[in-house]
């Protein structure tokens, strides 16, 4: 009897192995599945049975693939918005530098005949261009600030989604641990959701005895507490964690939220800073020199440009009203016009312009190298995790043929041990 009662268990313990290598080589091709070995334990009868279906993963490969998802997710919004911004600055139909070379062109070709109607006319139009220029870039940069903003939502609303994910896994994993044994699939999913929120935002995450996941922020903020949930808000284009008793801002939230937060705030914000000061540089320059002249009928100058809120308008509509002489009573002066044109290089407007599109285009190749650098980790990591945790198939081919053989071994020796038993009793 032993000897069949060993053939059973044997067999029963090889159909085990053959399940679980055959599941192993089925889930091959699905990302974040972790492969799961049957470990096999002699009875003390003599016997043999599967005494766990081990979950191959290590924690600390996996825990790096987190923080690399975290960087990755940073630096591919970081990169991706330092991009657009810098084909706006830089492009030709987008930039300021062809518009205000035109505009000081036209001033320097109208000093020839200061009175010449088409010359002013000319004046007038480049200045009507630079003026629409300035307005579409300044609306340029606020519509990739509103598309940061309409991102961010977005990501949010993915983020909290994942934190509630979390707290339903943790559920059935707490359920199936009270239950004796937390099935393999239950903590793939629960890795793999970790590492997409990871991409959203930096957290912090520890693995408790039940398996079951507490997410924080590196701050401390609560996301997930077995299935108790915080939600991420955006409160005045701050991101905020509401635990439901509070609402704290976070300075720091990392991850593809954090990414557009800073670049908001830092890059873009800058761009339209400098782009305001310099606008309204130009402006106040040329409106102060240009009052300082005389019209082709000899009227003080006025005001040529305007400048308020973002948005810059010509003031001037009459090709007459162009101060260029220095004196009211020599028309045909150009006096005034020179020290206009003079303006571009004594108040370095060009000089003003290339900073600001040099800064642009700088912080633009850092965000890209820093991508790329980000998603060489990210792929080490995956890498070292696919090492331990992924399934070779050679290697669970090779484990399928000695468990094929396992149990056609343990299936003969319950044949023989019964055809021993046979003649035994054909004895008596």
């Amino acid at each position: 009897m032993s000897m069949i009662y060993n053939g059973v268990s044997g067999l029963t313990a090889a159909s085990t192995a053959l399940k679980t290598t055959s599941s192993n080589i089925a889930n091959a091709g699905v990302a974040g599945y972790s492969r799961q070995v049957a470990n096999f334990t002699s009875a003390e009868t003599g016997g043999v049975y599967i005494s766990q279906i081990e979950r191959i993963s290590e924690s600390y490969a996996v825990q790096e693939l987190w923080s690399s998802a975290t960087v990755l997710g940073y630096n591919t919004t970081d990169a991706s918005h330092a991009k657009r911004l810098e084909t706006t600055i830089a492009g030709n139909s987008t930039g300021l530098s062809p518009v205000i070379n035109e505009f000081f062109g036209n001033l320097n070709k109208a000093s020839a005949d200061p009175m010449d109607n088409a010359f002013r006319q000319e004046v007038l139009a480049s200045a009507n261009n630079m003026a629409s220029r300035f307005n579409s870039l300044s609306n340029s940069l606020d519509t990739q600030k509103n598309d940061i903003q309409h991102q961010m939502g977005s990501l949010v609303g993915e983020a909290n989604s994942l934190i509630e994910d979390v707290a339903s896994i943790n559920k059935a994993i707490a359920e199936a641990d009270t239950a004796g044994e937390v099935p393999g699939h239950l903590l793939d999913q629960r890795d793999k959701a970790i590492q997409q929120l990871s991409e959203h935002l930096n957290v912090s995450v520890l693995i408790e005895d039940d398996k079951t996941a507490t997410i924080t922020m590196p701050s401390g903020e609560p996301l997930v507490t077995r299935v108790e949930t915080s939600e991420v808000v955006i409160q005045g284009g701050f991101v905020a964690i509401d635990t439901g008793v509070a609402t704290k801002k976070i300075d720091e939230p990392g991850g593809a939220i954090g990414g557009l937060v800073d670049f908001r705030d830092g890059t873009l914000a800058d761009a339209q800073k400098e782009l305001d000061d310099l606008a309204q540089k130009l402006v106040t320059s040329l409106n102060t020199q240009h009052k300082n002249g005389f019209d082709a009928k000899g009227n003080a100058g006025k005001d040529l440009l305007k400048y308020e809120n973002g948005k810059m308008t010509v003031e001037i509509t009459a090709p007459e009203e162009l101060a260029f002489s220095d004196k009211a009573d020599e028309h045909g002066s150009n006096a005034n016009l020179l020290k206009m044109i003079d303006v571009q290089n004594d108040q370095s407007i060009n000089k003003d312009w290339n900073s600001i599109v040099s800064k642009v285009a700088s912080k633009s190749a850092s965000a890209q190298n820093s991508h790329k650098a980000s998603e060489t980790v990210f792929k080490e990591a995956t890498n070292k995790v696919m090492s331990k945790s992924g399934v070779n198939l050679d290697e669970e081919a090779a484990n399928m043929l000695v468990f094929q053989q396992l149990y056609s071994a343990n299936a003969k020796v319950i044949s023989s041990a019964n055809e021993m038993f046979k003649t035994v009793l054909s004895m008596v």
